[in-house]
């Protein structure tokens, strides 16, 4: 999906510019992946219309909470991250709220800890799942897409970030 592949290339090169979007896009995305499995039997528009609710309300926590939208992209963004990543590499499709919520709190507790390198890397690596999604390719070239857009997208995201914060974190350590 063309959708799909843009919001990648998004978040691969402006994850942490653009937190907004993040937060809203793994609102949009878990919902979706949520509202797919609770309601399996539904309507296709129940899972759509639930994932756009959830992806608006991911917009507004992180454009008025900060702090709690900070968490919330984290524990969002490392569930969907995680669930993929078991379906994709491991093709493990068993307990996958178990998969999403242990992904999501590791999530949750990497922002917390480093937000800008959480940040970068968990939507550098959650954009190039979406790019790398791909029906067309054998598994092996998604994965290399996968790699390759992961890697580039933390490159480019850590060389915007600005010099004086990256030294002052550093003299922390």
């Amino acid at each position: 999906m063309l959708w799909q592949k843009t919001l990648g290339i998004l978040l691969i090169l402006g994850g942490r510019k653009i937190f907004w979007l993040f937060v809203g896009v793994f609102g949009f995305l878990s919902g979706f992946e949520l509202a797919s499995y609770l309601f399996s039997h539904s309507s296709i528009w129940l899972a759509f219309s639930v994932s756009l609710a959830a992806g608006a309300i991911g917009v507004f926590l992180a454009i008025f909470f900060q702090k709690i939208a900070v968490v919330t992209g984290g524990f969002l963004g490392g569930g969907y991250l995680s669930l993929m990543a078991s379906q994709q590499f491991m093709h493990f499709h068993q307990a996958p709220l178990l998969i999403f919520f242990l992904g999501g709190l590791i999530g949750a507790l990497l922002i917390l800890s480093v937000f800008d390198w959480a940040l970068i890397i968990i939507s550098s690596l959650a954009g190039s799942l979406l790019l790398s999604q791909n029906q067309i390719f054998s598994r092996e070239v998604n994965n290399l897409i996968f790699l390759f857009s992961a890697l580039a997208g933390i490159i480019v995201q850590s060389c915007c970030l600005p010099r004086a914060r990256m030294k002052q974190k550093n003299e922390k350590i």
